[in-house]
């Protein structure tokens, strides 16, 4: 039942991602699991909403590495996190919450078939 519901959280993800975006700590304690099924459909999980808050990869970022990427990139990058109105703070903790759910499925314990 979990590896259908998690199915449908993915189809929803693809559509609309800022409906599911507040389930994101609950698949991080479900991708802890040992079964294949469920880390595969997490690793799903955290791929769909990483692709979304790709916007938001310079919050992670370092001051040492701004000033290698250029001001001109970092402006662009503000502009579109305005213009979409997510929180930073809630933006870098979900950003670092799908890296762990990628980390917690996808490592050399995970299972072959994952």
């Amino acid at each position: 039942m979990r590896v259908y519901s998690l199915n449908i959280l993915n189809t929803i993800a693809k559509h609309n991602i800022e409906a599911i975006m507040d389930v994101t700590s609950k698949i991080k304690a479900l991708s802890l699991g040992s079964h294949w099924e469920i880390k595969a459909q997490c690793l799903l999980f955290g791929c769909n909403m990483l692709r979304k808050l790709r916007s938001y990869s310079y919050l992670l970022k370092k001051s040492t590495d701004e000033t290698t990427q250029g001001k001109g990139a970092m402006l662009n990058e503000i502009k579109v996190v305005q213009s979409e109105k997510l929180d930073r703070n809630y933006a870098k903790k979900l950003i670092e919450d799908n890296i762990e759910i990628i980390i917690n499925c996808f490592n050399l314990n995970a299972p072959k078939c994952v």
